[in-house]
């Protein structure tokens, strides 16, 4: 680890964190390949598990985040929430883990429901020519929670 702090590369990192969670929300497949290498890697952990349910590998597969993971699922809308991150520096690679609550949206039975996850996610990042990227994304659920949603217009 870097004894210095690099606060440039510190924002690029979160920054990187932050674009995949909003390419993620938006279905934008290009956004979500645009924060990986081209040979990047996400698997994906159900809770307490050893092994992962799901890796994902290269561009082509990690477009597909949004369509696989969500679309398919019933999930119409997403909100991932993206929170104590750290990071640890060593020259143009680092390691660091992220905390994210990713709220999915969809209606069973005519009832408007969110699935809310807890995801600890353990990174591998990369720079090339100056550019952060995720080489190894770990997601790893904590627990979930189904939660009612209003249908009704909240005045306030």
């Amino acid at each position: 680890m870097d004894k210095e702090i690099n606060v440039v590369d510190l924002l690029a990192l979160q920054d990187l964190a932050l674009a995949y969670a909003e390419a993620v929300d938006m279905r934008d497949s290009a956004g979500v390949e645009a924060v990986f290498r081209p040979d990047g890697r996400l698997s994906i952990y159900p809770s307490g598990a050893e092994e992962p349910a799901l890796v994902l590998t290269g561009s082509a597969e990690l477009r597909e985040i949004a369509g696989r993971l969500l679309d398919e699922n019933g999930f119409g809308r997403t909100l991932h929430v993206m929170a104590n991150h750290r990071v640890a520096l060593d020259g143009d690679t680092a390691s660091g883990t992220i905390y994210c609550q990713a709220n999915l949206l969809a209606e069973t039975e005519g009832k408007a429901s969110n699935l809310a996850m807890y995801v600890k996610y353990v990174d591998e990042y990369v720079r090339v020519d100056g550019t952060w990227f995720i080489s190894h994304r770990k997601a790893l659920q904590q627990w979930s929670e189904l939660r009612p949603v209003l249908t009704e217009q909240v005045e306030f």
